[in-house]
């Protein structure tokens, strides 16, 4: 290892042919995210191995990414829109067979070990899984709105930001760690209502029924905690209020969905779970400095 550990996208920065297109930093202090085209290249890379976890979400190019530890390969990526990791502090080295677009987001091992303690976990046992080509639902629902987020950053970009990573590291957590997606999820009686738990299932519940969200007392209920407590909690989990998150997560699927589609303004609002077009438009005014239609016209030049 040559000098002091550094991140793994500094790393990769340094010592492989990548061609970074479309760059996201939200000034926070766990998480940065990016897209890179990454080009072709004689043999397997140098050692990568950093201070952060790396998650890769291939979004297209060939087949065959293939990964090796020692020298020997470890497993490849045979399709697109699934994820690899690189877990923090684990040397890997990389064959690319060809061109690849790719996702790239970085999260720092000291928060998952501060979100493993503060769920009751031994934070030296929240160690991330290996995992390479996984299929995951949930990034394939987060990564457009993530990818549009730094592709068009605007006013309210750090806060967006600072909302993904909270998701993001409570779905790693559950899903690729030793901590495990079925020890992690609240059960009320069992885990003597872990706050913490609870907060990551009701930022999943409102993700997944984003147009149409549970009252927030039926949350509650679902998760096993009172209201007044839930929301306490989720304002000290993740920087804001359940009602104040929803819309910073509506608002990043509408910039979406105005870029990268045709559908009428008045349809999107109403799919987004925005009670009407002008209720997105005020929105959209106080926090993306412009009206819907006006963003449409901008992102679509």
């Amino acid at each position: 290892m040559r000098g002091p550990l550094i991140s793994q996208a500094e790393v990769i920065d340094r010592d492989m042919p990548v061609q970074q297109t479309v760059l996201g930093d939200g000034r926070g202090r766990h998480l940065r995210a990016r897209r890179l085209l990454q080009r072709q290249s004689d043999g397997v890379s140098p050692t990568l191995i950093g201070t952060d976890h790396l998650l890769v979400y291939q979004l297209g190019g060939g087949a065959g990414v293939e990964r090796y530890y020692d020298g020997v390969a470890s497993g490849v990526v045979d399709r697109l829109r699934t994820v690899t990791l690189a877990p923090a502090l684990r040397p890997s080295q990389w064959r690319m067979p060809e061109e690849v677009d790719i996702l790239h987001i970085y999260l720092d091992h000291t928060r998952l070990s501060a979100l493993a303690e503060a769920e009751g976990h031994d934070p030296a046992r929240a160690e991330v899984i290996d995992a390479i080509g996984v299929p995951d639902r949930f990034l394939d629902r987060l990564a457009p709105a993530l990818l549009h987020e730094i592709a068009r950053p605007g006013p309210a970009f750090a806060l967006m930001v600072d909302a993904f990573e909270s998701v993001i590291a409570h779905h790693l957590l559950r899903a690729y760690s030793t901590v495990g997606a079925q020890q992690v999820r609240l059960d009320a009686k069992a885990a003597g209502h872990n706050e913490a738990a609870a907060v990551a299932r009701v930022q999943t519940l409102l993700m997944d029924r984003m147009e149409d969200p549970p009252a927030f007392d039926a949350l509650a209920a679902e998760v096993g905690l009172p209201p007044s407590v839930l929301r306490v909690q989720f304002k000290r989990e993740v920087g804001m209020a359940p009602h104040a998150w929803l819309t910073m997560q509506r608002l990043a699927e509408a910039r979406r969905l105005l870029a990268e589609s045709r559908e009428p303004i008045a349809a999107i609002a109403y799919a987004c779970g925005f009670s009407s077009q002008s209720h997105m438009t005020a929105l959209f005014s106080e926090h993306i400095g412009m009206p819907p239609g006006r963003y449409r016209k901008e992102a679509t030049r």
